[in-house]
């Protein structure tokens, strides 16, 4: 029971800091069922049985975490889009935005010669791996291309603390939203990045690509 409580104390916590942080995102209220067992890399989608992702359910563990030049290889599936993400009540003017926005970028490509989609993913990779936790590395995707970035990582749900997720979360934001940040020097801009989650679960960082120049 105790664990419960300090579990439920930190979330409380998290939730006011992220509302101080950055007002415009949105994040679910509701609690998903864990993701499924991990597997290979190799996996596709066609391994999972969609109908069970729920609404703000976390990237099935089946799916790879590669880096790669497409979304659904770096394990970014249209239907996880579609099932979890899609409409999300959070985003109250535009439910279905956080999900047209999440599946344009996933369904560009990333070219040899795209310096600009490279550097981002490996600045984006270099903050996961900078946690030092386990899951948060273990779970991380990362897939950058030619409409933008999208950058996920979770921590279990019966995890006992909060800290790598919110460790992870300021990590990148702060690398992308800060003025002496890495984002400010790849050229991105605050108004191109957003995220959806599941406080204290998982998270989605995206960022869209207002500059094409590779």
């Amino acid at each position: 029971m105790q664990k419960v409580i300090d579990r439920i104390t930190s979330l409380l916590c998290l939730l006011c800091a992220t509302l101080g942080l950055s007002g415009q995102f949105g994040f679910a209220a509701v609690q998903p069922k864990a993701a499924a067992a991990p597997a290979s890399h190799g996996v596709q989608s066609s391994a999972v049985d969609w109908q069970k992702v729920e609404k703000a359910a976390p990237i099935p563990h089946q799916m790879p975490t590669a880096d790669a030049d497409t979304a659904i290889q770096s394990g970014f599936a249209p239907q996880w889009i579609e099932r979890s993400i899609n409409p999300w009540p959070p985003s109250i003017q535009d439910p279905s935005l956080p999900a047209r926005l999440i599946m344009r970028i996933a369904k560009g490509d990333r070219r040899p010669d795209d310096r600009w989609a490279h550097e981002v993913a490996d600045k984006l990779r270099a903050a996961i791996r900078a946690t030092g936790d386990a899951d948060v590395i273990r779970y991380g995707r990362v897939f950058c291309g030619s409409e933008g970035c999208l950058c996920y990582f979770e921590i279990p749900v019966d995890s006992a603390s909060l800290d790598p997720y919110a460790h992870a979360r300021s990590a990148l934001l702060h690398g992308l939203l800060d003025k002496d940040g890495w984002g400010h020097a790849l050229g991105i801009k605050p108004t191109d990045v957003d995220e959806v989650g599941e406080t204290g679960i998982w998270e989605l960082i995206y960022i869209l690509r207002s500059n094409r120049k590779s």
